[in-house]
């Protein structure tokens, strides 16, 4: 008899564990679909996520693009100029101050042209003490020569005029530099003096003070400095 409660039990605990069964396996196919889904979702807030991060970096560097404006272009034609002028007139100068002369003469025109061309806007500099009278200031340019004239240096300062239907002017002031003062300062050597005359027979400008004003970069843009 006791063989037979056995067999009782065991096949009672094994018809509980059957009608378990179909339970167990719906709870652990819902687990696992929603595991699924989950991840499915985190694909897609990731994926949108990206979308987002793309959209942002795309507004940033249109933001970034959007800040140029034509003063900061003048800015950077005229840092240019600088640069090319002052590496012609080393290299002039290498070679003699008379070659540097010639350097300024012949290669000045140049990389002027250069500098202004493909950037919407034309660069160059004058002087209230013109050397080369191709240099000489148009009206607009005549009120800031003489306010420089009358202050302090202040190296990297730069103004800006609003020139109507022809854009903008900007300009930054050119203060003698030693290197400069070669062919521009107080000592000017009688040889090399006689060699300016030669080329610039209307020169004036000689007995500048290291640090003085001796005119300006300037630039005219194409667009208006108000859009």
């Amino acid at each position: 008899m006791a063989q037979a409660r056995d067999r009782d039990s065991f096949e009672s605990r094994s018809a509980r564990r059957s009608k378990q069964w179909p339970s167990i396996a719906i709870l652990v196919v819902a687990v696992v679909g929603a595991g699924l889904i989950a991840c499915d979702s985190t694909s897609k807030d990731g994926d949108s996520r990206i979308e987002v991060a793309a959209e942002t970096a795309e507004v940033s560097t249109t933001e970034a693009s959007s800040m140029e404006t034509p003063a900061t272009e003048a800015a950077a034609a005229i840092a240019s100029l600088r640069k090319g002028l002052g590496g012609a007139l080393r290299n002039g100068l290498a070679k003699g101050p008379v070659e540097a002369i010639s350097a300024c003469r012949l290669d000045a025109p140049r990389i002027t042209g250069e500098i202004g061309e493909g950037r919407m806007m034309t660069v160059g500099r004058t002087s209230h003490r013109l050397r080369n009278p191709d240099n000489a200031p148009e009206d607009w340019m005549r009120p800031l020569l003489d306010e420089y004239r009358h202050v302090e240096p202040s190296p990297g300062s730069s103004r800006t005029v609003d020139l109507g239907d022809r854009g903008m002017g900007y300009v930054e002031p050119i203060y003698l530099k030693p290197l400069c003062a070669t062919c521009h300062g107080e000592n000017v050597d009688p040889k090399l003096l006689a060699s300016i005359r030669e080329q610039y027979p209307d020169d004036e400008a000689v007995g500048f003070r290291v640090g003085e004003f001796r005119g300006l970069f300037w630039a005219v843009t194409k667009e208006s400095p108000v859009h």
